[in-house]
């Protein structure tokens, strides 16, 4: 295919060496473009993503001097493979955790109407929070600093503003705690839970050097920190490329690693491939709420409806969580209908099933449900421990649908292919298109903040041919539309 204008722009300025960033809006071409980059030099490459899927989908395709990796792998090649293994380790009770760590009670009482004891169980829980966003960041050592806020230590103060100094005390006497945990998970024979974050960790503060000439860096918006820190400090030229519109994960601490670039060393991509005008122009609708510096350009050469189905299949459901994609996967089963789940959801089997042992025998070997002997304690644990937080999805899922419900949805699941419905959370949906798109009706639910408005964003970009976004209607739209008051939102694209 010949390169457009805006591709060719992005390869000249490629050719002069200097780090860069390629703003690329959905179905804009980027995959293809850095194939294009990766084609145009004889120089070694690396192509770098945090997701397994991306890789591997566009390794096929890259010219050999541009090999393709994740971040993990790239880590674990270097020194993640000296403890390999640890990784697994089922979990600890968090008294346990405490008696490693040496944690004691903690009594604060600043502001509050009666001092409050917090057990060494809960502060080991923190402590662990603590190292996850040490182990996220790109900062040298852990401090207190790390330790996120809690709810219910401090109280607001007489102006109402939230007061921190009861969570301040916490975290300077828990740095210590946190220090010796680090020092425990960089031991080869250490005792705390080991996960692939912290073998990217260590690989980091080591200041590594990627061995290559230039390193492509997709999905830009949503950069780990200590990915980003460790790209910052190479000597090869490092293209930036992403959507700062599609950034999804900011809550789990992502940057936006193309943020702080200047003008001459960027360059973009506006022209989508994907879709026809009429989609372009909901697209820009979404754009104008999140105030975008860019807005989409419609391809004159498709034909896209946007409206109501009206009698015709969905090729895919996208939902804003994962209990609405499990609801209409139990319910496209239900109708008989082949379904597939994009994930395959077999975490969350495994998870359903070890819930059920748990129940049943009292004991799973499932390395998060190991360390506690009912299903009450692990909701106990989710409620008021801050190490539940990770496990809260999960939970919710077996509260919502049972065991049964999510093992029946996940088995009942087949292959994508023709004539069968994908079902997928937004998030999954990232860098997927298909032809029939609907929004699930959980996007009835969406805030108009930044995050939700670019969750809409990504929804609304992947179909082709038609999109189906009735969940997002006002109610004054839906009855217009059903009472024929209004023109029936369906536009068929035309040559403008």
């Amino acid at each position: 295919m010949k390169p457009t204008a805006e591709q060719i722009a992005v390869a000249d300025l490629f050719r002069q060496g200097d780090t860069m960033v390629v703003d690329a809006l959905a179905g804009t071409g980027k995959t293809t473009t850095l194939r294009l980059l990766a084609a145009s030099t004889r120089r070694r490459g690396v192509y770098v993503a945090y997701n397994r899927a991306i890789v591997d989908d566009v390794a096929t395709s890259l010219p050999w001097r541009c090999s393709a990796r994740t971040a993990h792998s790239l880590a674990m090649s270097a020194v993640g493979h000296r403890y390999r293994h640890r990784l697994g380790q089922p979990r600890l009770r968090s008294y346990e955790v405490a008696q490693r760590l040496g944690i004691r009670p903690i009594v604060v009482h600043h502001g509050l109407p009666n001092p409050k004891r917090l057990a060494p169980g809960w502060l080991a829980g923190h402590v662990m929070q603590g190292l996850a966003a040490f182990a996220n960041s790109a900062d040298p050592e852990p401090t207190a600093a790390h330790f996120p806020y809690r709810e219910g230590i401090d109280l607001p103060d007489v102006t109402g503003r939230r007061s921190t100094v009861n969570n301040r005390i916490v975290a300077e006497e828990l740095e210590g705690a946190l220090r010796k945990a680090w020092q425990d998970i960089t031991h080869p024979d250490g005792s705390l839970r080991f996960t692939h974050d912290h073998y990217l960790k260590i690989w980091a503060l080591g200041h590594p050097t990627i061995e290559a000439d230039y390193v492509l860096l997709d999905e830009a918006q949503d950069t780990n920190p200590v990915l980003a820190d460790v790209l910052a400090r190479q000597s090869a030229q490092v293209v930036y490329v992403g959507d700062e519109n599609q950034q999804l994960y900011a809550w789990r601490g992502a940057v936006d690693a193309m943020a702080t670039f200047a003008p001459e060393h960027r360059r973009s991509l506006t022209q989508t491939f994907r879709f026809g005008l009429a989609l372009a122009d909901v697209a820009n609708e979404v754009l104008d709420a999140l105030d975008a510096s860019l807005r989409i350009v419609g391809n004159p050469e498709r034909t896209t409806t946007v409206g109501p189905l009206a009698g015709r299949a969905p090729d895919a459901i996208l939902c804003r969580t994962n209990a609405e994609a499990l609801h209409v996967v139990l319910g496209a089963q239900t109708r008989g209908q082949p379904v597939h789940l994009v994930g395959n959801g077999t975490e969350a089997a495994a998870f359903a099933k070890a819930v059920a042992d748990l129940r049943t025998t009292g004991f799973t070997a499932h390395p998060d449900l190991a360390c506690f002997d009912t299903w009450g304690d692990v909701q106990d644990y989710v409620a008021h421990d801050p190490g539940g937080s990770e496990l809260r999805l999960m939970v919710s899922l077996v509260e919502k649908f049972g065991t049964e419900g999510i093992l029946r949805a996940v088995s009942g699941t087949i292959p994508e292919g023709p004539g069968v419905l994908t079902v997928s959370t937004a998030h999954r949906a990232k860098g997927r298109q298909w032809p029939v798109v609907r929004l699930g009706g959980d996007f009835a639910d969406l805030d108009p903040t930044t995050p939700e408005l670019r969750l809409q964003y990504v929804a609304v970009t992947r179909a082709i041919e038609h999109l189906d976004r009735t969940a997002l209607e006002t109610p004054a739209e839906r009855d217009a539309r059903r009472t024929g008051a209004a023109e029936v939102p369906t536009v068929e694209d035309t040559v403008r």
